[in-house]
Protein backbone atom coordinates (compact mmCIF):
# COMPACT_ATOMS: atom_id res chain seq x y z
CA UNK A 1 0.00 0.00 0.00
CA UNK A 2 0.89 3.76 -0.28
CA UNK A 3 -0.68 6.77 1.25
CA UNK A 4 -1.22 10.01 -1.22
CA UNK A 5 0.10 13.35 0.93
CA UNK A 6 -1.41 16.59 -0.57
CA UNK A 7 -0.55 19.91 1.38
CA UNK A 8 -3.32 22.64 1.25
CA UNK A 9 -1.55 26.18 1.87
CA UNK A 10 -3.25 29.62 3.06
CA UNK A 11 -2.11 32.78 3.77
CA UNK A 12 -3.60 35.56 6.16
CA UNK A 13 -2.79 39.03 4.09
CA UNK A 14 -4.01 41.26 7.05
CA UNK A 15 -4.97 41.24 10.18
CA UNK A 16 -8.64 40.74 10.76
CA UNK A 17 -7.54 36.87 10.63
CA UNK A 18 -9.45 36.11 7.46
CA UNK A 19 -7.66 33.38 5.86
CA UNK A 20 -7.38 32.80 2.27
CA UNK A 21 -5.97 29.94 -0.70
CA UNK A 22 -2.57 30.95 -0.75
CA UNK A 23 -2.77 32.23 -4.59
CA UNK A 24 1.29 31.34 -5.52
CA UNK A 25 0.45 27.79 -4.80
CA UNK A 26 -2.64 26.09 -2.63
CA UNK A 27 -1.79 23.09 -3.00
CA UNK A 28 1.76 21.04 -2.82
CA UNK A 29 2.35 17.43 -3.13
CA UNK A 30 4.13 16.58 0.19
CA UNK A 31 7.00 14.70 -0.96
CA UNK A 32 8.36 17.23 -3.66
CA UNK A 33 6.43 20.35 -2.56
CA UNK A 34 5.54 20.94 -6.01
CA UNK A 35 2.25 22.51 -6.94
CA UNK A 36 -0.78 20.15 -7.85
CA UNK A 37 -4.49 20.09 -7.66
CA UNK A 38 -6.81 19.36 -5.13
CA UNK A 39 -7.58 16.09 -3.50
CA UNK A 40 -10.45 15.83 -5.86
CA UNK A 41 -7.81 16.28 -9.12
CA UNK A 42 -5.46 14.08 -7.66
CA UNK A 43 -4.36 11.17 -10.60
CA UNK A 44 -4.07 7.50 -9.13
CA UNK A 45 -1.21 5.74 -10.62
CA UNK A 46 -1.83 3.61 -13.76
CA UNK A 47 -1.74 0.03 -13.60
CA UNK A 48 -3.35 -2.14 -10.42
CA UNK A 49 -3.26 0.81 -7.93
CA UNK A 50 -7.32 1.36 -6.55
CA UNK A 51 -8.10 3.67 -3.74
CA UNK A 52 -8.40 1.81 -0.38
CA UNK A 53 -9.72 4.84 1.59
CA UNK A 54 -11.66 8.13 1.20
CA UNK A 55 -9.37 11.95 1.78
CA UNK A 56 -9.10 12.39 5.41
CA UNK A 57 -7.51 15.78 7.19
CA UNK A 58 -3.99 14.37 8.89
CA UNK A 59 -4.38 15.96 12.86
CA UNK A 60 -2.14 15.51 14.87
CA UNK A 61 -2.01 16.53 18.57
CA UNK A 62 0.09 18.92 19.64
CA UNK A 63 1.39 19.80 15.93
CA UNK A 64 -1.15 20.70 14.52
CA UNK A 65 -5.03 22.06 15.57
CA UNK A 66 -8.18 20.57 15.83
CA UNK A 67 -8.73 21.27 11.71
CA UNK A 68 -5.20 20.02 10.82
CA UNK A 69 -3.53 23.22 10.85
CA UNK A 70 -0.02 23.92 11.68
CA UNK A 71 0.97 27.71 11.60
CA UNK A 72 4.36 29.71 10.15
CA UNK A 73 5.43 33.34 10.10
CA UNK A 74 5.84 33.07 6.49
CA UNK A 75 4.77 30.62 3.85
CA UNK A 76 8.82 29.78 3.39
CA UNK A 77 9.33 28.30 6.66
CA UNK A 78 7.46 25.42 5.22
CA UNK A 79 9.71 24.76 2.30
CA UNK A 80 13.32 25.73 3.81
CA UNK A 81 14.50 22.33 4.53
CA UNK A 82 18.01 23.58 4.96
CA UNK A 83 17.60 26.22 7.51
CA UNK A 84 14.55 24.58 9.41
CA UNK A 85 15.86 21.31 9.83
CA UNK A 86 14.72 21.20 13.57
CA UNK A 87 11.78 23.38 12.92
CA UNK A 88 9.32 22.04 15.15
CA UNK A 89 5.24 22.27 13.68
CA UNK A 90 3.40 24.92 15.44
CA UNK A 91 -0.38 24.03 16.23
CA UNK A 92 -1.39 27.36 17.65
CA UNK A 93 -1.42 30.70 16.06
CA UNK A 94 0.90 33.61 16.96
CA UNK A 95 0.24 37.08 16.16
CA UNK A 96 2.57 37.31 13.48
CA UNK A 97 1.58 33.67 11.92
CA UNK A 98 0.21 34.64 7.69
CA UNK A 99 0.66 31.34 6.44
CA UNK A 100 -0.54 27.80 7.41
CA UNK A 101 -0.88 24.45 6.24
CA UNK A 102 -2.45 21.40 6.69
CA UNK A 103 -2.20 17.59 5.26
CA UNK A 104 -4.39 16.19 3.07
CA UNK A 105 -3.84 12.07 2.65
CA UNK A 106 -5.57 9.00 1.37
CA UNK A 107 -4.53 5.25 1.11
CA UNK A 108 -3.94 3.49 -1.97
CA UNK A 109 -3.16 -0.21 -2.68
CA UNK A 110 -2.13 -2.30 -5.11
CA UNK A 111 -4.30 -5.29 -6.31
CA UNK A 112 -3.06 -8.40 -8.02
CA UNK A 113 -5.10 -10.69 -9.57
CA UNK A 114 -8.69 -9.74 -8.01
CA UNK A 115 -10.04 -13.74 -7.18
CA UNK A 116 -13.33 -14.02 -6.63
CA UNK A 117 -14.45 -17.43 -5.59
CA UNK A 118 -17.49 -17.00 -3.20
CA UNK A 119 -20.40 -14.47 -2.32
CA UNK A 120 -18.74 -13.35 0.01
CA UNK A 121 -15.38 -12.20 -2.40
CA UNK A 122 -18.03 -9.87 -3.87
CA UNK A 123 -19.07 -8.48 -0.58
CA UNK A 124 -15.24 -7.37 -0.15
CA UNK A 125 -15.11 -5.78 -3.40
CA UNK A 126 -18.19 -3.44 -2.25
CA UNK A 127 -16.64 -1.27 -0.37
CA UNK A 128 -14.14 -0.38 -2.94
CA UNK A 129 -17.03 0.46 -5.64
CA UNK A 130 -18.68 2.21 -2.75
CA UNK A 131 -15.56 4.83 -1.94
CA UNK A 132 -14.55 5.10 -5.76
CA UNK A 133 -18.72 6.09 -6.56
CA UNK A 134 -17.60 9.02 -3.11
CA UNK A 135 -14.93 10.04 -5.08
CA UNK A 136 -16.42 10.28 -8.54
CA UNK A 137 -19.80 12.34 -6.75
CA UNK A 138 -17.20 14.43 -5.41
CA UNK A 139 -15.42 15.51 -8.51
CA UNK A 140 -18.57 15.96 -10.19
CA UNK A 141 -19.47 19.12 -7.48
CA UNK A 142 -16.37 20.34 -8.49
CA UNK A 143 -16.83 20.19 -12.08
CA UNK A 144 -20.53 21.61 -11.29
CA UNK A 145 -18.67 24.46 -9.52
CA UNK A 146 -16.11 24.93 -12.01
CA UNK A 147 -18.71 25.72 -15.00
CA UNK A 148 -21.15 27.60 -12.45
CA UNK A 149 -18.17 29.88 -11.98
CA UNK A 150 -16.56 30.02 -15.82
CA UNK A 151 -18.29 28.34 -18.33
CA UNK A 152 -15.57 28.08 -20.94
CA UNK A 153 -14.00 26.14 -18.42
CA UNK A 154 -14.61 22.97 -20.30
CA UNK A 155 -11.50 24.49 -22.65
CA UNK A 156 -8.70 24.23 -20.41
CA UNK A 157 -6.11 21.74 -19.79
CA UNK A 158 -7.03 21.47 -15.70
CA UNK A 159 -10.38 20.61 -16.59
CA UNK A 160 -9.66 18.03 -19.48
CA UNK A 161 -7.25 16.23 -16.61
CA UNK A 162 -9.62 16.55 -14.33
CA UNK A 163 -12.36 15.04 -16.55
CA UNK A 164 -9.97 12.61 -18.17
CA UNK A 165 -9.22 10.86 -14.47
CA UNK A 166 -13.28 10.79 -13.39
CA UNK A 167 -13.61 9.49 -16.14
CA UNK A 168 -11.20 6.52 -15.15
CA UNK A 169 -12.74 5.64 -12.17
CA UNK A 170 -16.00 5.87 -13.61
CA UNK A 171 -14.52 3.14 -16.02
CA UNK A 172 -12.54 1.23 -13.82
CA UNK A 173 -16.34 1.38 -11.58
CA UNK A 174 -18.00 -0.53 -14.12
CA UNK A 175 -15.70 -2.62 -14.91
CA UNK A 176 -15.62 -3.85 -11.30
CA UNK A 177 -19.48 -4.04 -11.61
CA UNK A 178 -19.19 -6.10 -14.42
CA UNK A 179 -16.94 -8.56 -13.29
CA UNK A 180 -19.40 -9.11 -9.83
CA UNK A 181 -22.49 -9.77 -11.94
CA UNK A 182 -20.82 -11.96 -14.24
CA UNK A 183 -19.12 -14.18 -11.29
CA UNK A 184 -22.80 -13.84 -9.57
CA UNK A 185 -23.78 -15.67 -12.36
CA UNK A 186 -21.38 -18.48 -12.15
CA UNK A 187 -21.54 -18.57 -8.37
CA UNK A 188 -25.42 -19.02 -8.65
CA UNK A 189 -24.82 -22.41 -10.21
CA UNK A 190 -22.43 -23.93 -8.67
CA UNK A 191 -22.80 -24.93 -4.40
CA UNK A 192 -21.78 -22.69 -1.74
CA UNK A 193 -21.10 -23.25 1.60
CA UNK A 194 -23.46 -22.75 4.33
CA UNK A 195 -23.54 -19.60 6.04
CA UNK A 196 -22.02 -18.86 9.11
CA UNK A 197 -25.11 -17.72 11.77
CA UNK A 198 -26.35 -14.11 11.15
CA UNK A 199 -24.46 -13.92 7.87
CA UNK A 200 -26.24 -12.25 4.77
CA UNK A 201 -25.40 -12.03 1.16
CA UNK A 202 -28.20 -9.21 0.59
CA UNK A 203 -25.24 -6.48 0.03
CA UNK A 204 -24.34 -8.47 -2.75
CA UNK A 205 -27.50 -9.30 -4.19
CA UNK A 206 -27.85 -8.40 -7.64
CA UNK A 207 -30.22 -5.24 -7.30
CA UNK A 208 -27.96 -3.71 -5.12
CA UNK A 209 -24.94 -4.10 -8.20
CA UNK A 210 -27.47 -2.44 -10.79
CA UNK A 211 -28.42 0.35 -8.23
CA UNK A 212 -24.47 1.06 -8.14
CA UNK A 213 -24.42 0.85 -12.01
CA UNK A 214 -27.13 3.28 -12.19
CA UNK A 215 -25.50 5.27 -9.81
CA UNK A 216 -22.41 5.78 -11.83
CA UNK A 217 -23.89 6.27 -14.87
CA UNK A 218 -26.35 8.97 -13.54
CA UNK A 219 -23.04 10.35 -12.06
CA UNK A 220 -21.40 10.58 -15.74
CA UNK A 221 -24.43 12.06 -17.01
CA UNK A 222 -24.43 14.86 -14.62
CA UNK A 223 -20.61 15.71 -15.58
CA UNK A 224 -21.47 15.53 -19.57
CA UNK A 225 -24.45 17.54 -19.34
CA UNK A 226 -22.46 20.08 -16.55
CA UNK A 227 -19.96 20.27 -19.47
CA UNK A 228 -22.15 20.91 -22.46
CA UNK A 229 -24.76 23.23 -20.91
CA UNK A 230 -25.20 25.12 -24.36
CA UNK A 231 -27.06 22.14 -26.24
CA UNK A 232 -30.88 22.28 -26.59
CA UNK A 233 -33.31 20.05 -24.55
CA UNK A 234 -33.47 17.81 -27.32
CA UNK A 235 -29.98 17.13 -28.44
CA UNK A 236 -28.93 16.87 -24.05
CA UNK A 237 -31.69 14.22 -24.80
CA UNK A 238 -30.01 12.18 -27.92
CA UNK A 239 -26.49 12.92 -26.31
CA UNK A 240 -27.17 11.34 -22.78
CA UNK A 241 -29.18 8.68 -23.00
CA UNK A 242 -28.08 6.11 -20.68
CA UNK A 243 -26.51 3.01 -22.29
CA UNK A 244 -28.65 -0.17 -22.07
CA UNK A 245 -26.71 -3.17 -21.35
CA UNK A 246 -27.33 -5.94 -24.31
CA UNK A 247 -23.66 -7.48 -24.24
CA UNK A 248 -19.76 -7.12 -22.54
CA UNK A 249 -18.62 -4.86 -25.90
CA UNK A 250 -21.96 -2.22 -24.71
CA UNK A 251 -21.07 -2.36 -21.18
CA UNK A 252 -18.36 0.50 -21.57
CA UNK A 253 -18.09 3.74 -20.57
CA UNK A 254 -20.83 6.46 -21.95
CA UNK A 255 -17.88 8.32 -22.63
CA UNK A 256 -16.65 6.83 -26.24
CA UNK A 257 -19.79 7.97 -27.64
CA UNK A 258 -19.41 11.71 -26.42
CA UNK A 259 -17.29 14.49 -27.66
CA UNK A 260 -14.37 15.54 -26.06
CA UNK A 261 -14.02 19.04 -23.87
CA UNK A 262 -12.32 20.29 -26.70
CA UNK A 263 -14.91 19.73 -29.21
CA UNK A 264 -17.29 22.38 -27.32
CA UNK A 265 -16.55 25.17 -29.10
CA UNK A 266 -17.56 23.88 -31.87
CA UNK A 267 -20.56 22.53 -31.31
CA UNK A 268 -21.55 26.28 -30.38
CA UNK A 269 -20.91 27.67 -33.40
CA UNK A 270 -23.49 24.70 -35.07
Amino acid sequence: SDVAEIYENQKCYNMNGIWVPYAKQPWTLKKSMEPCGPPDEYLIPEGDWAWASNWRIDKKPGMTDSNGWEYASRMSRFSDTTNNMNRKAKSDKMWNDTARRRLWIRIMRREVGLQIRSVADIAKILPKVQVGLSSVHAARLRIEEIMNKAPDAAESEQMKALVQSVKKNISDILGLLDNMEKQMVILQQQPQPPQQSGASSVGTSPAVIKKLRNDVTKEELAIDRALYPHLSAKEKTKMFLPLTKTDSSSSSSSSARLPTPTSSSSAKKQ
